[in-house]
């Protein structure tokens, strides 16, 4: 089927319910219904383009496709990159490439009480180190002016 139910918690008030229409491409809405079990929104799957998924072989495909290098070799520099990118972010180190973004090692507080979500059981978590990517300008720039709901095909 076509059509696919998104069930939203009961408490949803009209104001909310006209923002979340405003998401969705025009034709996806198809309509809303209330119930004592929550609140759903109908919608046409057909209508809604999910964002495009590179992955690292996509990668290399487009930049075979654009260079005159052999492919093999551009295997080797995409993993020769990203394990630099790697071992540096573990030594703690910040890699800048301008025009493109930043990447981090940045510390996350730790919390005296969490929970998890699969058990529900109550832990603490210490501060730790996670990942992060800042897009430089130029990046930041060019995604702003990304259409919401006409992302561009890299494929």
């Amino acid at each position: 089927a076509d059509v696919v139910l998104l069930c939203l918690p009961g408490f949803l008030i009209k104001e909310e319910l006209e923002k979340l229409k405003h998401v969705l491409p025009p034709k996806a809405f198809v309509g809303s219904v209330f119930s004592s079990t929550g609140f759903f929104i109908i919608i046409k799957k057909s209508e809604i383009k999910m964002a495009n998924k590179i992955t690292k072989n996509n990668l290399i495909e487009n930049i075979y496709k654009n260079t005159d290098c052999d492919k093999k070799d551009i295997q080797v520099i995409v993993d020769s990159f990203l394990q630099e990118v790697k071992k540096s972010l573990e030594n703690g180190s910040t890699i800048e490439l301008r025009g493109f973004g930043t990447f981090e090692p940045r510390l996350r507080k730790g919390r005296s009480i969490a929970r998890n979500p699969k058990t529900g059981e109550t832990l603490s978590v210490e501060p730790h180190y996670v990942a992060a990517f800042r897009a430089g300008q130029s990046l930041k720039d060019n995604l702003w002016n990304l259409n919401n709901n006409e992302k561009k095909s890299h494929k």
